[in-house]
């Protein structure tokens, strides 16, 4: 379920060709009116606030250098539940 979630996220991010320094990340064109997406979204969100990736801008926007989207790319992607259970942080 939050793999979906997480896919929608990635796409947004590879999607985004506008100009600037900088990536706009908002929950409502990602997810919509989706209640459950939006709480998945904040809470990876929130995950790369604290590593100092994103910076929250407001309700449901977060601010991204665009030099940091390959980190934030790969960080979002070791986040994604494996099948094969070797992820650490899935409940086991």
């Amino acid at each position: 379920m939050e793999t979906e979630f997480l896919s929608a996220l990635l796409t947004y991010i590879n999607s985004y060709s506008g100009r600037g320094t900088v990536v706009i990340i908002k929950i409502d064109k990602i997810c919509g009116l989706n209640r459950r997406c939006s709480w998945y979204i904040y809470k990876y969100m929130s995950i790369l606030e604290r590593r100092k990736l994103v910076v929250k801008w407001k309700k449901g926007m977060w601010i991204a250098e665009k030099k940091n989207l390959d980190e934030i790319r790969s960080s979002i992607v070791v986040l994604l539940p494996r099948r094969d259970n070797k992820n650490i942080y899935t409940k086991r």
